[in-house]
């Protein structure tokens, strides 16, 4: 139990773990391009506003490529850190198996799920996986991790269909929030698996 971890995917927090702490507030994980929107949009628009096929046209384009290449390069950086600190103090990993493009065709906000690189965070973590005593899981991506009750197992269909964010088991009377009740699932689901 304390060698096993579930991470539940958040488009706003980069992920929940079923301790109950999220990359946002507890890791040290920032959305680099809203963080620097403001600095990349004021470049992109100066980029825009040079005479095309100029001088000054290629130095804004210079200036701009290695802008976003510091972006990337801090992400990749959170990535690399955080992939360790996982794969170091946990054996096994339990992680939902979801297709970010899928996810991101049919929503509004695919800005925030290309900012959050959920597939390089996943592939990171595998590929260290292999060279340290640790085990990635994939839970299926229909599993019903968000509206079980970690407690008594009962599934509860109106999380889904209200969105709700906190909810009581009318089995056992456990309050639960929503991702973290999601990320205890996707463990107890990983354990069970291996």
């Amino acid at each position: 139990e304390n060698q096993a971890i579930g991470l539940d995917f958040d488009c706003d927090d980069m992920y929940i773990d079923s301790n109950g702490k999220s990359a946002l507030k507890d890791f040290g994980f920032r959305k680099q391009k809203q963080v620097n929107a403001q600095k990349l949009s004021h470049l992109q628009r100066q980029f825009l506003r040079k005479v095309k096929n100029s001088k000054n046209q290629e130095k804004a384009r210079i200036k701009l490529a290695k802008f976003e290449e510091h972006i990337a390069n801090c992400r990749k950086d959170w990535i690399e850190k955080e992939t360790n600190r996982l794969t170091d103090e946990y054996q096994l990993i339990g992680i939902e198996n979801l297709s970010i493009q899928g996810i991101m065709k049919g929503s509004k906000n695919a800005k925030n799920y290309q900012d959050i690189a959920w597939s390089t965070f996943v592939g990171k973590l595998e590929q260290k996986a292999q060279h340290k005593n640790c085990q990635i899981v994939k839970v299926d991506r229909f599993f019903a991790s968000s509206q079980l009750c970690h407690c008594c197992g009962f599934k509860n269909p109106d999380v889904q269909k209200f969105h709700l964010q906190n909810w009581t088991c009318p089995k056992c009377g456990t309050e639960h929030q929503r991702d973290e009740n999601a990320a205890l699932n996707i463990k107890s689901e990983a354990i069970r698996k291996v």
